[in-house]
């Protein structure tokens, strides 16, 4: 009898382990996903004020400069 028990008390410890080993993993994925979402956001916002610089400042400083003055013919 105690052979008996001792297997399903082996074999019972190795699927609780499992399981509870699955539901850690489990945890960690929606964890990750989690963090995936918030540095997406982050990305974004990042990707958006990079714009908004580039464009402040790769822009011409100086006003369009005026035509050049003809030559008056003589």
């Amino acid at each position: 009898m105690s052979i008996i028990r001792r297997l399903l008390n082996a074999v019972f410890g190795v699927l609780g382990y499992r399981l509870v080993r699955i539901s850690q993993i489990e945890q960690e994925i929606d964890d990750l996903e989690f963090y995936r979402e918030i540095y997406k956001i982050r990305l974004r916002d990042d990707i958006r004020e990079f714009d908004r610089l580039s464009q402040t400042l790769f822009q011409d400083p100086t006003p369009a400069s005026p035509p050049l003055p003809q030559k008056a013919e003589t």
